[in-house]
């Protein structure tokens, strides 16, 4: 049996066996037998606690892992809350024994009170386990198969319990109170993972609501490119056959800088971009690494809100990808050139997040998630892109040349160290920046250089979130859980911040409760349509040229790594129109008009009702607008609503001027036809009953967006208009 000096100096390098703490701590096997067999020669000596030394960097490091899994958990955040506070006391109780040695020395020198530390700690290991488990999709799926979640926790909880009171640890066994947490911590994210995977779909789980299998496939994609080992993945080849050109062409068939990325048709009606890309086949290890990030962003394409990538051609003794067509461009060309929705916007930040959580679910971070990498395709569905600086988990992060590229969307701690392990309370962050820059339609902490922006979010602070007044109940609503989400998002604390399931469910609600808005409601508007930020960007006030022009800056490129320009027909119109390239407009108007776009119906009866380039017709115009009206095109119902003025004696025509500008008004919070209701309730107008209440009622709504006319009104009646309008 080997005597206590034996044991001293075999203490430093039981220590560092204790690191991996995987196994059960009877599995440590001989180094704990030495520690153990110090019980039978310590007698009285005063450094009693040795043999638990091991034992207690064991329960040091299960205690600090189990902290830091509550801290980065995207699942479950409740339960494994309860499982932290009974950590939290443990750690506690494990600090104040090595602090009281004196006190604690008759314990020290017991057999069954070293039985019960062990017993504690694989109670911890259990803990750890089962926190590091639930914390993640994969996992959770895993337990459910086998356990009850409630069944599990209340297991863990009365073992951990029984061991506190085995060891004298009172202060750390549960109350009534504790209890009762526990069971609300249960219900509470049993009933957020329930709405969770009835909602999250997106290539995510099966029709059973469990996980799909291409999740675990590109779990171990992943592993054996960042491992090197691993059976060899290609991307699919595609045939120069298989690629049509357009039935239809167009001069932005031919896109980029150069002009050498090529609109295609695959499989005769899928419309694709090949983009030109180098292969280097002079050293295979290279070639092989690229094959499989390719079959990676292949495997990708499964999720529906990814851009697809279709495969590798060549083309005329080029490679090139075959990628997703993207007609809007990315979401900040897309910003810059259009105001999108509020009710677009909740649509968009939604399907975002279902993209970033499938990748989640596959253990890969995106690292530079920003409205740049998030494409739109001409049904204005969100596609993540660009995966340049994606990695698994585990892996290390690329080097980024040029900082200003991320800075503006980085999370405090990775500015602090910018060695720091990325985690998924930094890609939170990131998304939470996104999904400002989508709210206010700008970059964050715009012109600002990387010395202030880094001061200033190390300090806590973040950009404004101010909004201009909303036009009704619905775009206050949506504002308002944009904000809480944000402001969650984006907390200091990486802990403090909001899971992803508790993130992606709260957009997942307000989606789902405006998803039957009509189509057209979820369409873009002309550039500077809305206030977003309460800076007094003007509504359309009045029926000129001035309401339909936009200003459209020269897009950008996107990329999904590549440099690709994406050219939209329609916006190429509206910027002739700006150019005063009327005849090129128009061309472009008329032929998105007849191929039933209903906002280029409304572009093409204003060039008629005006006789821009073309002769005027204002009775085919306003038929025109009418149907663009109809379409929800509300800048169209204030148009169709106008041209009905010369006719408003008649009781169809005026009950038509009534109809469209309430449209309008209340569907499209335009100012000027809530100023012109607001008119014709309050003085009885038209025929029109008078209605005081509501005539003031509008003309408050529309003041509140700096309608200059119902200001005027509104102060010449005396009437405060900052107070709430009701609805």
């Amino acid at each position: 049996m080997p005597n206590l000096q034996d044991t001293l100096q075999a203490a430093p390098e039981i220590l560092n066996g204790t690191i991996e703490v995987t196994k059960s701590v009877v599995e440590l096997g001989s180094k704990l037998d030495v520690a153990k067999g110090a019980l039978q020669v310590i007698g009285n000596a005063a450094d009693s606690i040795t043999p638990f030394i091991p034992l207690i960097s064991v329960a040091t490091t299960l205690i600090s892992e189990v902290i830091s899994i509550y801290q980065t958990a995207e699942y479950n955040k409740k339960i494994i809350s309860a499982l932290y506070d009974r950590t939290k006391l443990a750690e506690f109780a494990v600090d104040t024994l090595q602090r009281r040695k004196k006190y604690y020395e008759d314990n020290f020198k017991r057999q069954d009170w070293y039985d019960a530390f062990n017993r504690f700690v694989d109670v911890l290991k259990d803990i750890k386990t089962f926190a590091k488990e639930i914390s993640t999709i994969r996992g959770y799926q895993k337990y459910l198969k086998s356990y009850s979640i409630k069944d599990k926790f209340q297991e863990l909880s009365t073992k951990y319990d029984v061991v506190m009171k085995d060891l004298n640890f009172t202060m750390a066994i549960s109350n009534e109170e504790q209890r009762r947490y526990d069971n609300d911590c249960l219900m509470e994210d049993v009933a957020e993972m329930k709405e969770f995977f009835k909602k999250i779909d997106g290539g995510i789980v099966d029709n059973n609501q469990t996980m799909n299998t291409v999740i675990e496939e590109l779990r171990l994609m992943r592993m054996s490119l960042e491992s090197g080992k691993g059976p060899e993945t290609k991307p699919k080849q595609i045939t120069q056959s298989e690629l049509m050109d357009p039935s239809i062409p167009d001069e932005s068939d031919c896109r980029g800088s150069v002009k050498k990325v090529v609109r295609k048709c695959y499989r005769t009606t899928i419309n694709v971009a090949c983009v030109p890309f180098v292969l280097n086949e002079s050293e295979p290890e290279e070639r092989k690494k690229k094959d499989k990030q390719l079959a990676i962003l292949s495997k990708l394409s499964e999720c529906t809100n990814i851009l697809k990538f279709y495969g590798l051609t060549n083309l005329d003794g080029i490679n090139h990808l075959v990628v997703e067509w993207a007609q809007y461009g990315n979401l900040r060309d897309t910003y810059e050139a259009y105001d999108i929705p509020w009710t677009r916007k909740i649509h968009i930040a939604a399907d975002i997040c279902r993209a970033i959580t499938f990748l989640h679910s596959a253990e890969i971070y995106h690292h530079d998630l920003r409205c740049e990498n998030v494409m739109l395709t001409d049904h204005l569905e969100p596609k993540l892109a660009k995966f340049d600086y994606a990695r698994g988990q585990g892996a290390s992060t690329s080097y980024i040349g040029d900082m200003m590229k991320i800075i503006h969307w980085l999370c405090p701690e990775k500015m602090i160290d910018k060695s720091s392990r990325y985690n998924a309370k930094c890609e939170i962050f990131s998304f939470g920046m996104l999904l400002w820059e989508l709210t206010f339609e700008k970059t964050p902490y715009q012109g600002w250089d990387i010395d202030k922006i880094q001061k200033h979010v190390i300090q806590g602070k973040r950009e404004k979130i101010t909004f201009g007044p909303a036009a009704n109940e619905r775009e206050l609503d949506i504002q308002q859980g944009l904000e809480y989400v944000i402001k969650e998002a984006w907390k200091q604390r990486p802990q403090d911040r909001i899971p992803l399931l508790n993130l992606f469910n709260t957009l997942e609600r307000l989606q789902s409760k405006y998803k039957n808005v009509v189509e057209q409601e979820l369409g873009l508007l002309p550039q500077k349509t809305l206030d977003l930020d309460g800076t007094g960007t003007p509504q359309i006030s009045q029926i000129s040229d001035a309401d339909v022009e936009m200003e459209l800056p020269e897009c950008e490129d996107f990329t999904l790594g590549f440099e690709i320009d994406i050219v939209i027909p329609l916006e190429e119109g509206i910027k002739a129109h700006k150019n005063r390239e009327y005849e090129k407009a128009w061309e472009c108007f008329k032929y998105h008009a007849e191929n039933k776009n209903a906002y280029a119906k409304h572009w093409m009866a204003y060039y008629l009702w005006e006789g821009k380039h073309v002769g005027q017709n204002q009775v085919e115009a306003a038929k025109l607008f009418k149907e663009a009206a109809d379409n929800g095109i509300h800048d169209a119902q204030l148009r169709y609503a106008f041209t009905l003025q010369k006719s408003l004696g008649k009781k169809k025509e005026r009950d038509e001027f009534i109809k469209y500008l309430t449209m309008s008004a209340d569907d499209g919070g335009n100012s000027t036809a809530q100023f012109n209701l607001g008119d014709v309730y309050y003085n009885g107008k038209l025929g029109i009953p008078k209605n005081v209440e509501k005539g003031i009622n509008y003309l408050k709504l529309s003041a509140l967006q700096g309608q200059p006319n119902a200001i005027k009104l509104l102060k010449t009646l005396n009437i405060d208009f900052t107070t709430e309008p009701k609805h």
